[in-house]
């Protein structure tokens, strides 16, 4: 009896361990998902009761109005506008960029596309509504040589460049696609403009940037402007109220009069960056100085729910089983870009999400970047545009 009676204990102390250290294998678990699930769900904002306690700060606040109906003519945006210089002018990227603006974002104006190589710019290769390619010369920007944010200078030329025709103006980086129709992003914009005057109150509207979302603002307030740090590849500016704000950004990355530009002679102790982005010296980093000293005025936040970043899929999958609003931009980061490359999965689910928006895949089998498929035939502008982007 007595062995039975220590058999018993034994088993006894092995169960107690064993719903232990479920027990623990369990909470540890949970809090592992609810960790990812909130945190993908405050860092890509979508919980309104967060991002809702920013508005009003910074110089323009997050307009959380939606308005009412369609945007009236004179609130409605009128041309959209990239970058494609180099060789990303003749990849499929590009040609993909504009599928996704005309076939799920319902987008029937002008499309600008700001390069270096407008002979690639051609309605045969861009059918289905009127795009135009204003031609730059990057030398002229920089003489003494370019540096690695040189075409990035062409969105802060914005207003110079394009006609007057082109008066409200969504801008998005050539990794930014629309994914869904784009009306709701104009009601948000629409909603900016005072209804008296139909005047656009500030020099800027943008989104914030996904590394100062959520709850990353009350954990570094001051670089991330409590929640007002602009990602610089999405906005939209009004030919009217922006040009001194674009004018200044012009400026503090080529310089003026010939004196040296804002972002090479600013002192690095100077320099306040987010705690999880790398203090550079580019495009985004100037606009956030000046709109954080007060050079630009005022700007205006748009609704974070129509703007994610893709590397953040697995999260967003199964956030999206709560019903949130449908992201209308969807930007390919550096780091879905790599995925695309190295991860053979998530490249495959890019593929079917490409083929849901309805647009051709920009990719190969590898994940490389495709040369447009329009050039292929006899065209040495796409062949060489791959080449040089990978």
């Amino acid at each position: 009896g007595g062995r039975g009676g220590a058999a018993g204990g034994a088993r006894r102390s092995a169960c107690t361990a064993a719903a232990a250290s479920a027990l623990v294998v369990g909470v540890l678990g949970g809090l592992w998902v609810g960790g990812w699930a909130v945190w993908g769900g405050l860092l890509y904002g979508v919980s309104p009761g967060v991002t809702s306690a920013l508005r009003g700060r910074g110089a323009g606040g997050w307009s959380g109005r939606a308005a009412q109906g369609r945007p009236v003519e004179s609130t409605r945006v009128n041309a959209v506008a990239t970058v494609a210089t180099g060789g990303y002018a003749g990849l499929q990227l590009l040609d993909t960029w504009v599928q996704a603006l005309r076939h799920a974002g319902g987008f029937r104006g002008t499309v600008f596309i700001l390069t270096d190589r407008p002979d690639l710019v051609t309605p045969t290769r861009f059918p289905g509504g009127p795009v135009e390619g204003v031609g730059v010369e990057m030398g002229a920007y920089f003489p003494r040589g370019l540096p690695d944010y040189a075409p990035n200078v062409l969105k802060a030329d914005l207003l110079a460049l394009l006609p007057p025709s082109a008066e409200r103006i969504l801008f998005l980086d050539l990794d930014i696609l629309v994914s869904n129709h784009l009306e709701p992003v104009e009601r948000n914009i629409a909603s900016l403009y005072t209804p008296e005057t139909a005047e656009f109150p500030h020099a800027i509207a943008g989104w914030t940037d996904v590394i100062c979302r959520g709850l990353v603002p009350y954990l570094d307030p001051d670089a991330c402007m409590m929640g007002s740090y602009l990602n610089a590849g999405a906005f939209f500016v009004d030919r009217r109220a922006s040009g001194d704000c674009m004018r200044r950004w012009k400026e503090a990355m080529v310089g003026r009069d010939g004196a040296p530009a804002l972002v090479d002679t600013l002192p690095r102790d100077d320099m306040v960056c987010p705690a999880f982005a790398s203090c550079g010296r580019d495009d985004q980093y100037a606009l956030n100085h000046l709109l954080r000293s007060g050079d630009c005025g005022s700007w205006a936040l748009l609704s974070p729910h129509y703007n994610w970043g893709m590397n953040s899929w697995l999260v967003w999958r199964a956030l999206q089983k709560l019903r949130l609003p449908k992201k209308t931009l969807s930007h390919f980061t550096s780091a879905a870009r790599a995925k695309i490359r190295t991860v053979p999965a998530y490249r495959r689910r890019m593929t079917r999400w490409l083929r849901e928006v309805g647009v051709d895949t920009f990719f190969d089998e590898e994940g490389e970047l495709l040369q447009a498929r329009s050039l292929r035939a006899g065209g040495r502008g796409g062949e060489e545009g791959a080449a040089r982007a990978s």
